[in-house]
């Protein structure tokens, strides 16, 4: 079988098995093939996957090569369950990317944050709640655009979600500060329209939209010289747990994490941090 009739078998085979990945995936297998040419499959070597590896690490983020590996781990595993001799997926290495932390503001910056913003206009009031928001709950912004009124306990003090990568149910809490402001822009909100979504895009009767919320965040950050976008505030969310004992469960029940692995990335410390950890349990 030639490489690019393997390709279109695994296309259709995506079709009915993963129809979110049959659109992306064979993008990467045809890629393949114009860097090694149409051989037989049975013919492709490792070396020939080296040289695949080689060319999109040259071109393409860390990130982007690893997905292309697994893409191609994933074509390979097709291409054996069909019987076909063909090197072994598990042969194929997927590059590992080093961990770093993830970036995030400090308390002290969240609070320089909402003192350099005036609460005297709607969109100020509007920009001041979606930064107590997701900095407090650690949101995703997604989540954020999809509140609604109604979701709103009658104290405002909590409110119900859909999460936005596993759509469980979860609650989500706050306090008195985003109280406060829910308070203050609701007085505004309710006067513009009796639509239930909670944030509501400038003039039009619709939701906020994601890069709105990234526009008013970057701006936001722009007042105290931050290259902020609204992640960034999950993140801080995390590390503000951390910082102030809370361990992997709580925050990962907080995040709403289906998985702790994907918690422990957000307790990478600074070299000041590890110092500090060193000193207190080294006694030699």
């Amino acid at each position: 079988m030639r490489l690019s009739e393997g390709q279109r078998e695994y296309t259709r085979w995506l079709a009915v098995s993963y129809r979110r990945a049959q659109t992306r995936y064979p993008l990467h297998i045809q890629r393949l093939e114009a860097i090694i040419g149409d051989k037989r499959v049975e013919d492709i070597t490792l070396s020939d996957i080296v040289v695949y590896i080689e060319w999109y690490a040259h071109r393409y983020s860390a990130n982007n090569t690893q997905y292309a590996v697994l893409v191609l781990r994933s074509f390979f595993r097709f291409l054996s369950a069909n019987k076909l001799s063909v090197i072994s997926y598990q042969a194929i290495r997927v590059p590992k990317i080093d961990p770093h932390p993830f970036d995030h503001i400090t308390y002290e910056q969240y609070r320089k944050l909402q003192s350099a913003i005036p609460a005297d206009t709607f969109r100020s009031v509007e920009t001041k709640l979606i930064l107590s928001t997701l900095y407090w709950t650690g949101m995703r912004v997604g989540e954020l655009i999809a509140l609604n009124i109604s979701d709103l306990d009658n104290k405002l003090k909590y409110t119900k979600i859909i999460t936005e990568k596993n759509r469980l149910f979860a609650y989500v809490f706050w306090g008195s500060e985003t109280e406060r402001l829910i308070r203050r822009y609701l007085g505004i909100r309710l006067a513009m329209n009796q639509q239930d979504y909670l944030f509501c895009a400038a003039g039009k009767n619709r939701r906020i939209e994601v890069r709105t919320v990234q526009r008013y965040v970057k701006w936001a950050g722009r007042q105290i010289d931050i290259d902020l976008h609204p992640h960034m505030l999950r993140h801080s969310k995390a590390h503000y747990m951390f910082e102030h004992g809370a361990n992997l469960t709580e925050i990962q029940r907080i995040l709403r994490h289906k998985n702790v692995t994907s918690t422990q990335r957000y307790t990478f410390l600074e070299l000041p941090e590890l110092k500090e950890i060193a000193k207190k349990y080294n006694c030699g």
